[in-house]
């Protein structure tokens, strides 16, 4: 009842998303301060390509991965 009576999209997803980054690398390209990114348990980044490159260090010379140039559009948003 109280997680109901409570419930936001936001907080949801912030707590969904650093269950992921205990699991999974996340690079995030953000104007936020990189200190921050990695304090949020992401890896910072700077562009695609930069991103390319990383994902090719940690997991190898064809990695699985998913790129989400603009990952905020696919997140919910609510309007009023």
């Amino acid at each position: 009842m109280a997680l109901r009576a409570h419930y936001i999209i936001g907080v949801y997803m912030a707590f969904h998303d650093s269950l992921m980054a205990e699991k999974f690398y996340i690079f995030v390209m953000l104007s936020l301060p990189d200190k921050q990114v990695k304090e949020a348990g992401m890896v910072p980044i700077k562009s695609v390509e930069e991103i390319i490159n990383k994902a090719k260090e940690f997991l190898g010379a064809h990695p699985f991965t998913y790129i989400m140039p603009h990952g905020n559009e696919a997140l919910p948003e609510l309007k009023e």
